[in-house]
């Protein structure tokens, strides 16, 4: 793990970190699809690095993995969505 931070930190010139789920993680071990999706947004973010753009976020739209520029992710409008909010209150999420 600490050559991979290493390797990234020299490549790119940014202050990296590593983050162990285990300890935010809540609800229990990762399902089959959560580590194949850990796995895609993992290879798609490599891919990134290896484009020489450290500055992309991994992202979903329309269930296909994607690469956002963080301008675009921190300027786009955000839309609240009642309907999930409803849904969440109910749950008592």
């Amino acid at each position: 793990r600490d050559e991979i931070v290493n390797y990234i930190s020299e490549k790119t010139g940014l202050s990296i970190k590593t983050i162990v789920l285990g300890h935010i993680q809540r609800g229990g071990a990762p399902s089959l699809s959560d580590r194949i999706l850990a796995a895609k947004f993992g290879n798609r973010a490599v891919d990134c690095l290896q484009k020489g753009d450290p500055s992309c976020v991994i992202g979903i739209r329309d269930n296909k993995i994607i690469e956002v520029d963080f301008e675009e992710v921190f300027n786009v409008k955000k839309q609240f969505d009642e309907d999930l909010y409803e849904t969440a209150r109910i749950l008592g999420l």
